[in-house]
């Protein structure tokens, strides 16, 4: 059996510069799950005098020679340690309880962000409340984000901006869950608390949607806007057919809900097509009839053109027989 590597002997100048490397590196040892790297950058830093397991055997050794120590002080500082090694490790120690306090609260803390807030009842109907007022907005906005931030800071920051936009969410989804199981005919309505308050808002929303579609539609221009001067030389124009109109102009019509008032909006909004095709078709018409009439007028204009260039031709040639 070989014999064993006998100890290395530690200089009190040695023990000095561990103190000062320990000290260095007390917050990565303590954070370190597996630190053995840690000992070897030490060892290195000391020349390799001493092993990284040297190292950390001197390291244990001193950590428990401080325990012994601290517990023989009284605790009042009546009778304080004369190890010379103790106010360096206790000042290496003091840092390193500290570091993981702190760590230790963060950790506390992120624990206790990650846990998801309760939800009382006074809480949604709150959200309801500003949900409503801000339904139209939500609708409309391509990007909402801002809008939960302010839902969030109206509520005091009780919840989240991500919190607030994933139980509007839920409050959708149990709404229309409710919606699908309720008869058609109104015999078995929703018991849900919600129901009403939620049917309220998103009815409201689709109806405000399909306001605007036809508002929209109302103020597009018209074709009057572009129409030349009656004055001026027009190409016969071609009438559009109604089918036409009506199969460009079917996506302003279509309704978000099929609920019975977005249904009765739809027939509204077929009505005022349909006047406006005849307006259309009407100043078209009027449009064709006075182009044929200046086309009349020019046509006249150029033959009576025609007819003086021919007796200014006739003059011309008397006046050079009678010069000649």
């Amino acid at each position: 059996m070989a014999m064993r590597k006998r100890r290395s002997g530690w200089t009190l100048q040695d023990e000095t510069e561990l103190l000062e490397k320990w000290e260095s590196r007390s917050y990565d040892l303590r954070k370190a799950k597996r630190n053995a790297h840690i000992y070897q950058e030490i060892s290195i830093e000391m020349e390799r005098r001493y092993t990284a397991e040297e190292i950390h055997c001197k390291v244990k050794n001193l950590t428990k020679k401080y325990r012994d120590e601290k517990s023989k002080i009284d605790p009042f500082g009546g009778s304080p340690s004369v190890w010379k090694h103790y106010h360096a490790i206790d000042r290496i120690m003091g840092s390193t309880a500290i570091n993981s306090a702190f760590f230790v609260k963060t950790d506390s803390l992120m624990s206790i962000r990650k846990q998801r807030s309760e939800w009382t009842l006074s809480d949604e109907i709150e959200l309801l409340e500003k949900w409503e007022a801000r339904s139209h907005d939500l609708r409309k906005a391509k990007r909402n984000a801002h809008i939960y931030r302010e839902i969030s800071k109206e509520m005091g920051r009780r919840f989240t901006a991500e919190e607030v936009h994933c139980k509007v969410k839920n409050l959708t989804k149990k709404y229309r869950e409710e919606k699908s199981k309720s008869d058609p005919s109104g015999g078995n309505p929703s018991v849900w608390k919600h129901y009403k308050a939620v049917h309220r808002i998103i009815e409201s929303t689709a109806v405000n949607s399909a306001l605007y579609i036809k508002t929209d539609s109302l103020n597009s221009p018209s074709p009057t806007s572009s129409m030349p001067s009656p004055s001026s030389p027009l190409p016969s124009p071609q009438l559009p057919s109604p089918s036409f109109q009506l199969s460009s102009s079917s996506p302003s019509m279509r309704s978000p809900s099929p609920s019975s008032a977005p249904t009765a909006r739809k027939r509204n909004y077929n009505g005022e097509m349909v006047k406006l095709i005849k307006q259309q078709t009407q100043v078209l018409k009027t449009i064709a009839k006075e182009s044929k009439l200046v086309n009349q007028e020019m046509v006249g204009a150029i033959l009576e053109q025609n007819r003086i260039t021919e007796k200014l031709l006739i003059l011309m040639e008397k006046i050079t027989e009678k010069l000649v």
